[in-house]
């Protein structure tokens, strides 16, 4: 049965939207749904993100299409998709409160040889999730995480069982290099899993990602130790450092910037979501990646140095209201926004692009960082 509180909140829901909200209670999932715990679990984090679906419905409600993508984001907070509609409701809402003009949101009728779409395999053109006309760029939303911790957690919850008839408890050991990149890949390394489980294997070396070994247990144990790898800020941006080049046939010819929202709400965002990490990512991909010939993958013939000049920008969205102690009253102080220029750029306009960005945050107060590697380009 639904909890008061979910109840509660889906019903503000309906009068924020005027009742253009409509939910099946049945087929909302709670499991693995961090958005949901920490609603239950936050008195402020449930009001900050009224508040934010409040802006949001008055900017796009006179919009049918814009409207409707609003309220489908809304919808998939409930499930277990949450993270991916969390972080474009969270960037629209950032965007807004910077640029005087709202973010045009899923735009649907770019054409494909306007795109690096034309020049892969059996690819078709994608949407865009929006387009500001202030700062006459395109850009894609992205939840920042480092999927390998989060994946390695899934796979133990859905596959270990600690009952006296069928015990299996999974121990994992992997280095800092990989990361599990696909869904694809995950289904491929569960198999592997169970294929090993019945067979009783005691451990696993994974072929699907090359690197990473399991050892299994199939008696209970009092006390199991796992080890866990740390990294530096800087070994994590080597790691995930082609990560925003993935999807590569979205980019948009002209200005495309990379949009990664950081919420709070994931496990183990605490290690990535910062400065340091952001900035030395941001270098990779546009002075070291840019002068990388090798071809990327074997989607296209592309060149990882030409997909790379082909990224303008680097936005990294911090979104506070999950974890603030202290109450706000002015939602621009709910963001941190980082904001990283690409100075090999194919495509690159200083005075239109990134300084009237940069320009835009200061004028409204928004807490911000930005650098255009100018002095540190080699």
């Amino acid at each position: 049965m639904l909890n008061d509180k979910l109840s509660n909140l889906i019903k503000e829901i309906k009068t924020i939207t005027n009742n253009d909200f409509y939910l099946e209670l049945s087929k909302i999932k709670t499991k693995g749904n961090y958005f949901l715990t920490r609603i239950q679990t936050s008195e402020s984090f449930k009001k900050y993100t009224l508040d934010k679906i409040k802006r949001l419905y008055e900017t796009y409600k006179d919009d049918a299409y814009q409207k409707k993508i609003i309220l489908e984001d809304i919808k998939k907070l409930f499930f277990n998709n949450w993270d991916g509609a969390y972080s474009e409701l969270t960037a629209y809402d950032l965007l807004n409160l910077i640029f005087d003009n709202p973010c045009k949101i899923q735009i649907n009728d770019i054409k494909k040889e306007n795109t690096l779409a034309k020049y892969c395999n059996d690819a078709e053109v994608s949407d865009v999730d929006g387009y500001l006309e202030d700062a006459i760029c395109f850009l894609e939303i992205k939840t920042l995480r480092s999927r390998l911790y989060e994946l390695i957690n899934k796979l133990k919850s859905e596959l270990e069982s600690r009952s006296e008839n069928d015990c299996f408890i999974i121990q994992s050991d992997y280095p800092l290099s990989i990361e599990i990149s696909s869904d694809k890949s995950y289904s491929a390394l569960k198999k592997e899993i169970l294929n090993a489980k019945r067979n009783k294997e005691r451990s696993l070396a994974s072929k699907t990602i090359r690197g990473l070994f399991f050892r299994f247990y199939y008696e209970r144990q009092p006390v199991l130790i796992e080890s866990h790898n740390c990294e530096t800020n800087y070994q994590m941006a080597e790691r995930l450092e082609t990560l925003p080049l993935n999807q590569y046939k979205q980019y948009v010819d002209g200005r495309f910037i990379k949009a990664y929202v950081c919420n709070g709400l994931n496990l183990n965002n605490n290690l990535i979501c910062n400065e340091e990490f952001f900035r030395a990512l941001a270098r990779r991909v546009f002075c070291r990646l840019t002068k990388v010939e090798d071809v990327f993958d074997d989607n296209s013939d592309l060149s990882t140095a030409f997909i790379a000049k082909h990224l303008s920008g680097l936005l990294f969205i911090v979104d506070l209201s999950a974890n603030v102690q202290k109450k706000i009253d002015n939602p621009k102080d709910l963001y941190k926004v980082y904001l990283y220029s690409n100075p090999n750029a194919e495509f690159a306009n200083r005075l239109i692009g990134f300084r009237n960005f940069q320009f835009n945050l200061n004028m409204k107060n928004i807490k911000n960082i930005c650098d255009d590697f100018e002095y540190d380009n080699y």
